[in-house]
């Protein structure tokens, strides 16, 4: 049995590790649609406030957006995620555990996908900083993109990855 060789010190695992965050990536895009599309109805349908304690703050009226609903007093924010589990299961989302929101636990697969592909990245030469020193989100972004540009030409075509996904 050959194994195959990739130019540049590339290993199998930093193409697995590109191929995952591919797909991470491409499960993200396909449940935020989704998970905005109903928070947001929501949101409409309901009116909402943002907890007293909040006020002090200047921050206070209806909550619009999604991502202030931590904001929300309690007994608001318990109806809020009761109606969006609610819509989650209409919409046959799964999650790993019932009270988690779908969009969530994309995110925090696809930041996972990503922490591993920067670990991989690491072990070429020239880059070992990866790993340890990238200090904010721009620098981040950039060796994330740098790494998948590199590894992308030796990622499986979709037809396979979706059947090995299908089939394990």
């Amino acid at each position: 049995m050959t194994t195959k060789q990739y130019p540049c010190g590339i290993t199998v695992s930093m193409i697995s590790a590109a191929q995952n965050l591919m797909l991470a990536m491409a499960h993200e895009q396909l449940v935020r649609p989704i998970v905005e599309a109903y928070e947001a109805k929501i949101l409409e349908e309901y009116n909402f406030k943002y907890d007293e304690e909040w006020r002090e703050y200047g921050i206070s009226g209806r909550v619009t957006e999604r991502k202030k609903s931590y904001l929300m007093d309690s007994e608001d924010l318990k109806m809020f995620l009761s109606l969006t589990f609610e819509e989650r299961n209409k919409r046959n989302l799964k999650v790993s555990h019932p009270e988690n929101c779908p969009l969530l636990e994309a995110e925090h697969l696809r930041m996972k996908a990503e922490n591993e592909l920067l670990k991989q990245l690491s072990k070429l030469p020239k880059l070992e900083a990866f790993a340890t020193e990238i200090h904010n989100m721009d620098q981040r972004k950039n060796a994330i993109d740098l790494g998948l540009s590199l590894l992308a030409p030796y990622v499986e075509n979709a037809d396979t990855i979706l059947s090995e996904c299908l089939s394990g």
